[in-house]
């Protein structure tokens, strides 16, 4: 005898209770996998607005921060190259422009010191060795000054170090102040060889 036949010849209670308990059966069952599934999906966009509010948050963060005191517009018509008359004047000249952007981001300019011309696959580059002092802020807030200045800039090596905050006689502490040591280059003219 198979289930179908038992149940059949199942007495009259039996099959009434049969009846109601199996659609319920199933109607749970459909009930509970939609729920797992509505929950998955309820969980999904929550997730999705979390990270909509924190890109929001983001982008409030970045919208409000300042940006660097001196920042070069590429669109400005500068010269790409350091030019000069001498290599003595392009020194300067570099010398000076690194200063304004010390000056303009607040860091303590240490030293700047002229190294030799030098050419790596057929560009000249005149360098600065230059040493400063300030907060991570500016820094940073140099760092991209120097990076994104025109005449186009690039520094060759970097070196952070972190000096340990100084108490005041009031027992208040001065900002953590870092030490940079640079290594700037510019590119020089191509085929300006009077400039040596």
């Amino acid at each position: 005898m198979d289930s179908r036949t038992t149940l059949l010849n199942a007495p009259r209670l039996g099959r009434k209770i049969a009846a109601v308990v199996a659609p319920l059966l199933v109607f749970g069952l459909a009930f509970g996998g939609m729920n797992v599934v509505g929950a998955a999906f309820e969980a999904k966009a929550e997730r999705i607005a979390s990270e909509r509010q924190k890109l929001g948050n983001l982008n409030l963060l970045i919208a409000a921060a300042p940006g660097p005191a001196i920042a070069s517009d590429p669109t400005q018509g500068g010269p790409e190259f350091l030019t000069g008359a001498s290599t003595s004047l392009i020194q300067a000249a570099f010398q000076s422009r690194v200063g304004e952007i010390a000056e303009a981001s607040g860091v303590n300019l240490l030293s700047v010191g002229s190294s030799p011309v030098v050419e790596r696959d057929g560009t000249r580059f005149a360098r600065l060795d230059v040493s400063m002092t300030g907060t991570n802020s500016e820094i940073v807030e140099t760092i991209f000054a120097i990076e994104s200045a025109v005449p186009y800039l690039t520094i060759r090596t970097a070196r952070i170090d972190t000096s340990s905050p100084s108490a005041d006689a009031d027992g208040s502490a001065d900002p953590v102040q870092l030490l940079m040591q640079l290594q700037i280059e510019g590119a020089l003219r191509p085929g300006d060889e009077g400039a040596l």
